[in-house]
């Protein structure tokens, strides 16, 4: 292992730009190396679960307009059945053929609906409707063939059509294939077989050598259709599942989407060397039409995180950029929820929690301040939490993107999208006014994110940014107490209201004066004392 001297300077180097970065420090929960054959084993089958999953989401999003134009055009075969029955076979009945269609569409819009459902049907049910839907429409233009002319009408035509458009729509393997496209195959000898049973005319048409003979001439086309889709659609469906399999960015293979902003697209990703899932940020390939800017704005979030070695801001693992010219950091893959969304399940939180949560922010943020790099975009979605260290939680800050790295730094007022920097609901008010920022205003924007857990809302609400940038600039905000469903402590109070101080210098001094506070309350909450104290705290001056 490398003196500490060395780690810190592999932590603290500058990333170079244009390859990736193997040096990076990578502080995992265990040994990332000899990884025992079971943890290999459920990577492995967690990998290959992850595939499934995105070709069952596949699945479903490509059968829904499927379904819908099939719909469309068996409703549009009307014309064909009045043409058929007028010109044709006269003493067919028309109203007849047009009712089976009419169930047909109600049969299909049944079958639409499943596929709309949310959350999007289990595999298990989406097959199940898939199965139902186009054996049933099998079923019905065997029936039609029954109303015009029997074993030798025309319509028994249509069943192969079916069989080769849901094909189509849907490439299947072939064990999955037999069974979805084997229900409208076999829907037709078998209703035929029925109906032979129980009508006359159909009983008496199976011993007409002619019929009979167009019947199983029909059935061979339905047979051939059928086989010649099962092995193209699994030609297709393999081609497709290597493409799955294969799609990677640098040594990382990617497995699915789980999240996108107007910069990048967040994928999971599978690391072969490491035996691991991370997060892979990629750059939007648009983002590219906005030249330097957006490119200086991924390199400034990838510069300030490999830069931090807190346990509570996320771990940067490698950074690069592809053949393609395609830009992407890999970082560790966390499995939890941000703050917005906790609170959006859970509602306001405890004071308690909240100081918890709090403190842990702090301390990160204490640790960019001391580096120089200032945030300026501290808000509930940028911060997660998770269980890691047997800690229930755990806090991880993340999204630099917008950072300030150094005093000598231009300062920016507007991101990649046009929009300011920072969120309107969390902004500071020298950020809302175009002043120059430090790390005041991510104590500002911390104290924003203490009222949202206390009271479950910002301490200004509104729609338009303009209104909100006003708020932070003139308004005092209401004490979380008269908004928060539960009794807040009085210290915690205090400092929330003392970080949401106007002018940077009635602010608390530092970040870390802020954590430590933080500290305290929780621990006199901890120790049980009925109220929590208003710890000391000294004022920047």
């Amino acid at each position: 292992m490398p003196p500490e001297s060395e780690q810190h300077e592999r932590i603290t180097r500058p990333l170079e730009v244009g390859r990736p970065h193997d040096d990076l420090p990578v502080r995992a929960e265990g040994s990332l190396a000899g990884v025992p054959l079971r943890e290999t084993e459920l990577a492995v089958r967690d990998k290959l679960l992850s595939i499934e999953e995105e070709e069952h989401q596949t699945y479903v999003r490509r059968l829904r307009p499927g379904i819908l134009y099939a719909i469309i055009a068996w409703a549009l075969f009307s014309v064909v059945d009045w043409i058929a029955v007028r010109f044709v076979e006269p003493s067919a009945s028309l109203a007849r053929i047009v009712g089976l269609r009419g169930i047909g569409v109600l049969t299909s819009l049944v079958t639409l609906a499943c596929f709309y459902k949310r959350p999007m049907p289990s595999r298990m049910l989406a097959q199940a409707a898939d199965f139902f839907g186009y054996t049933t429409i099998s079923i019905l233009i065997t029936l039609m063939t029954l109303e015009f002319r029997g074993l030798d009408s025309p319509y028994a035509s249509g069943i192969v059509t079916v069989i080769i458009c849901r094909s189509i729509i849907m490439p299947d393997n072939y064990k999955r294939a037999f069974v979805l496209l084997g229900g409208p195959t076999f829907a037709y000898p078998v209703t035929i077989g029925v109906a032979a049973l129980v009508d006359p005319r159909i009983a008496a048409q199976v011993h007409d050598t002619e019929a009979l003979g167009m019947f199983l001439l029909s059935l061979c086309f339905i047979l051939t259709a059928y086989a010649f889709t099962l092995v193209g659609g699994h030609t297709v469906w393999a081609l497709r599942r290597q493409v799955y399999e294969a799609r990677n960015i640098g040594r990382y293979k990617l497995k699915r989407l789980i999240g996108s902003g107007g910069m990048g697209q967040v994928w999971l990703a599978w690391h072969a060397g490491l035996k691991r899932d991370v997060a892979i940020k990629v750059m939007q390939p648009e983002a590219h039409a906005d030249g330097s800017s957006a490119v200086a704005r991924f390199e400034r979030e990838v510069r300030a995180t490999s830069e931090l070695a807190h346990p509570n801001t996320v771990r940067l693992f490698d950074y690069g950029v592809t053949a393609d010219g395609l830009w992407f950091y890999a970082m560790e893959h966390l499995v939890g929820a941000d703050l917005s969304t906790v609170v959006a399940r859970e509602g306001p939180l405890a004071p308690e929690r909240a100081a918890h949560i709090g403190s842990q922010i702090a301390r990160a943020l204490a640790e960019a301040h001391a580096r120089g790099i200032v945030h300026r975009d501290i808000k509930p979605q940028n911060v997660f939490v998770t269980e890691l260290y047997g800690e229930r939680d755990f806090v991880k800050v993340l999204d630099f993107g917008v950072a300030k790295l150094a005093k000598g730094e231009a300062e920016a007022t507007l991101t990649n999208t046009g929009l300011m920097l920072g969120t309107p609901h969390y902004v500071s008010p020298e950020a809302a006014s175009g002043k120059p920022t430090g790390p005041a205003s991510d104590i500002y924007s911390l104290g924003c994110v203490l009222y949202f857990l206390l009271t479950g809302g910002p301490p200004f609400e509104g729609r338009a940014a303009g209104t909100l940038l006003f708020a932070h600039t003139t308004l005092v905000p209401d004490p979380p107490s008269s908004r928060a469903p539960s009794p807040i402590p009085e210290g915690l109070e205090q400092l929330v209201l003392r970080c949401l101080a106007k002018a940077p210098e009635d602010r608390p001094r530092s970040m870390t004066d802020v954590a430590a506070a933080l500290v305290e309350i929780e621990g006199a909450h901890a120790a049980g004392r009925p109220a929590f104290e208003a710890p000391s705290l000294e004022i920047a001056s």
